[in-house]
């Protein structure tokens, strides 16, 4: 009998309260003026993470279709946002469908060009291109790795210092 309470409280923690099927990866904004940014991207289930590592950016955390963004330099949750969430929609189904994908995608006057890396765990490059927008996002050092739901929380953000 302890056994058992044992095994429902252990499913309880890891999979209703931390871990799942995730990714990891550094990302690299190069627009087309030639500006980059650089980042850390974590993903699980229906959630990600997306966070800018300059100090005067900020991360993005997307759950529940819902986009929230927090400073990086003071972790103050911001009112509204210029960011596109059909990007983030996009990735999110990109993800879940990988890596059975296609190589380009249109939704929303956007134009995507996927570039897949063979063997791995994630896309490794993914060209946004729209009136307004024109850049590629690279994904590297992609790991299928075990995420915790606290690095999805928008108050307080707790910081991801996982490799």
């Amino acid at each position: 009998m302890t056994r058992i309470i044992f095994l429902l409280i252990l499913n309880f923690f890891l999979f209703d309260l931390g871990f799942a099927n995730s990714i990891k990866c550094n990302f690299e904004e190069v627009y087309k003026n030639g500006q980059v940014q650089q980042g850390l991207i974590l993903i699980k289930d229906e959630k990600l993470r997306y966070q800018y590592f300059d100090k005067k950016l900020f991360t993005m955390i997307y759950k529940d279709s819902k986009l929230f963004l927090i400073k990086n330099e003071n972790k103050k949750l911001m009112e509204g946002t210029n960011v596109n969430q059909n990007i983030l929609d996009e990735l999110m189904q990109i993800y879940k469908k990988f890596p059975n994908i296609q190589d380009t995608y249109q939704s929303n006057n956007y134009d995507f060009k996927i570039e897949k890396n063979l063997n791995e765990v994630f896309i490794k490059r993914l060209a946004i291109k729209s009136n307004q927008l024109n850049l590629s996002i690279y994904f590297n050092g992609c790991i299928d790795n075990p995420l915790n739901n606290i690095f999805f929380i928008t108050e307080p953000l707790f910081d991801y210092t996982g490799k």
